[in-house]
């Protein structure tokens, strides 16, 4: 079994874990810096227009005005870049997700306004 990791601090751990399932932020709110925001859209786009195309629905070649939502993973268990960028000095929590329940859910399935409709 892989997993990989979210690395958050407490205070927004309680925003993102609710009794209605897993919360995240629409990109737009996040903080990216040096190119992270253009990186992050140019792989989107891509996925967003596989995911039209299966679908037989238009593409718009600018997925970021539909407010995607994206969350950041890392493969590393103890990966000191995270803790010390998405963490408060150290004091946070790391998510595990096992890789094998993402791939369980086919592009086909998901409906392309929602990309992590399969983990609330």
């Amino acid at each position: 079994m892989k997993s990989i990791y979210h690395h958050t601090s407490f205070k927004v751990l309680k925003s993102i874990v609710t009794d209605t399932g897993l919360n995240f932020r629409a990109s737009k709110y996040s903080n990216y810096t040096n190119g992270e925001y253009e990186w992050i859209k140019d792989k989107a786009n891509a996925v967003i227009q596989e995911m039209c195309k299966e679908q037989s629905k238009p593409f718009d070649t600018d997925p970021m005005k539909f407010n995607p939502y994206i969350i950041c993973f890392c493969g590393e268990n103890l990966s000191r870049e995270m803790w010390l960028n998405y963490v408060d000095s150290g004091n946070g929590i790391q998510i595990g997700v096992n890789t094998d329940i993402i791939s369980s859910f086919s592009l086909k399935e998901r409906d392309p306004d929602v990309l992590f409709g399969a983990f609330t």
